[in-house]
């Protein structure tokens, strides 16, 4: 079940079958599938790209572009495996395939070949995508009018544009250490991530805000980054690996009583960081431990407490599951129940909020096609709430979700949870 399993102990040579053998076949993931939903198309769901895998892996089907169309069609959402009664881990068996079958023989075309060196090598370093997106939100701010870029542009540099926030307003580098608010409770580490630093930096302070507002000390390593989900979502798990193990390095330096993030695919992440390095016996039982203390912010909030809010903000709201937050950690009701808490507000349910946008780190820059299919149902439902504001804790949902509403022309406002529950302060 989504945010129950264990860390395994696969390795990069063991066989997939300890992945695959699971499923019974029962077919109770096609309701929940995104792609199977769009398509009907058996080889478009979890079920069958399992026997896929099964089959590549038995020798009985050789790795072709081809194959790589379901494989890679997967949005990654992991919807599957919160519906699944068997418990197969299908995001591992997922991205172990790919590393294995796909990136060997996935064509370069130009989609691909534009994209991918800009996946791996630019947006998991904060640093150099800083400097990639300074020409872009300039070149935003002139022609993207409406969440729409020029048609003349060609989609490989629309998309983008169209993605990135319309609102990005600068932000200084968080310290690397925060004092608590009144009584020291304890000391509590956070993940800045790699986008939310360029993208949505103002999310970061306020994260750094209401951890200290709620007694903790907060400390924000230099020496972390990324924390290797673009690549292990992508296939290259030695990139993963990379950067699991820098992470690892990082935090170790001082004793926390947590490891706090903000991004859902950022906390799914770490919490697999036993699995990634188990076959590394130097590196396993560090990442483990890094893991056990690796928690999300909604969930940490909702067992700690905040203090009483100092302002009420009249205002409708509603939440969007990010799927890696609701289906690979579990965190489903904490949101809702901070949301909700807020003095002023009025919380509307969003039908299908664990349904995925389709933004999906990469995905609605490499599958474009059907993460707009996936947004067109998101956006229907968000507007049909009457919301002023929706509220979500991803990127990728954040930039998808938000060039989706600003092309719908609907006046709702996209906003990270820490955002809106910082907003309650004065």
């Amino acid at each position: 079940m989504g945010g129950n399993h264990e860390p395994g102990s696969l390795g990069p040579d063991a066989p997939l079958s300890g992945l695959y053998d699971a499923c019974i076949h029962c077919g109770l993931c096609l309701t929940s599938c995104p792609t199977y939903r769009e398509t009907g198309d058996e080889a478009m769901s979890p079920r069958g790209r399992i026997y896929l895998i099964r089959a590549l892996e038995e020798g009985r089907l050789a790795p072709s572009p081809a194959v790589n169309v379901p494989l890679d069609g997967c949005v990654g959402c992991r919807a599957c495996e919160t519906a699944c009664p068997a418990g197969v881990r299908y995001g591992s068996l997922l991205e172990q395939a790919r590393a294995r079958y796909v990136e060997p023989v996935r064509p370069r075309d130009a989609r691909t070949t534009f994209w991918r060196p800009l996946i791996r090598q630019v947006l998991p370093f904060k640093g150099r995508m800083g400097l990639a997106m300074l020409p872009g939100k300039l070149v935003r701010r002139a022609l993207v009018r409406g969440g729409k870029a020029p048609a003349w542009l060609p989609p490989a540099l629309a998309r983008p544009l169209e993605l990135l926030p319309a609102r990005q307003p600068a932000a200084p580098a968080l310290p690397v250490w925060t004092p608590a608010v009144g009584e020291e409770k304890g000391v509590v580490a956070f993940l800045e991530g790699c986008a939310m630093p360029v993208l949505y930096p103002a999310a970061n302070h306020a994260t750094v805000r209401l951890l200290a507002r709620a007694g903790y000390r907060v400390w924000v390593p230099r020496a972390a980054g990324c924390c290797g989900a673009i690549h292990l979502h992508d296939g290259d798990l030695a990139g993963a690996r990379a950067r699991a193990r820098a992470n690892v390095a990082a935090y170790e330096r001082h004793d926390v009583a947590a490891v706090v993030t903000n991004a859902g695919g950022c906390g799914a992440a770490l919490h697999e960081y036993g699995e990634l390095l188990a076959a590394d016996p130097i590196w396993a039982p560090r990442a483990a431990a890094l893991a056990a203390k690796a928690v999300d912010l909604a969930r940490f909030l909702a067992r700690i407490g905040l203090p009483a809010p100092t302002r009420a903000v009249e205002v409708t709201a509603t939440w969007h599951d990010p799927c890696h937050l609701v289906h690979g950690l579990g965190v489903r009701t904490e949101p809702r129940d901070l949301v909700r808490a807020m003095p002023g507000v009025r919380y509307v349910e969003l039908a299908e909020a664990d349904w995925c946008c389709g933004g999906a780190g990469s995905y609605t820059l490499l599958q474009p096609e059907m993460a707009d299919k996936l947004l067109a149902h998101k956006i229907r439902h968000v507007r049909e709430t009457g919301a002023q504001v929706l509220v979500t804790a991803n990127p990728p949902c954040l930039m998808q979700i938000g060039r989706g509403l600003e092309q719908a022309g609907t006046p709702v406002r996209i906003v990270h949870l820490a955002e809106f529950l910082d907003s309650f302060y004065a």
